[in-house]
């Protein structure tokens, strides 16, 4: 049986929050939280969890656009700004009139 497919977008790597002091964490390692937090969950609803930077091939911009236009769902992770994933937020937004989820941390 083939899982459903849930492409996540997202910061990678550790990315400042520019939250003021005391009202959040300095910093978020986007890495750690994939494995450790979406991942699992993703996994748990019954998607196959997947990111950008996990396509090898050579066209990755086709294969992200492939992803973002096709695939069951898109998780996107709005916690900091961040300008790549507002526009993949917003092909998918052209593309499908539904299954993209947007979440953000509540500090």
């Amino acid at each position: 049986m083939v899982k459903p497919l849930c492409f996540m977008v997202m910061p990678y790597g550790r990315k400042p929050t520019q939250v003021e002091p005391g009202r959040g964490p300095a910093e978020i390692d986007f890495n750690a939280l994939w494995d450790r937090a979406f991942v699992p969950v993703i996994i748990a609803l019954g998607y196959e969890p997947i990111r950008a930077d996990q396509d090898l091939g050579a066209l990755i911009i086709k294969e992200m656009l492939d992803r973002l236009l096709f695939d069951d769902i898109v998780l996107a992770d709005m916690t900091i700004p961040h300008h790549n994933v507002y526009y993949e937020v917003g092909i998918r937004h052209a593309a499908r009139d539904s299954g993209c989820v947007l979440l953000a941390a509540d500090w």
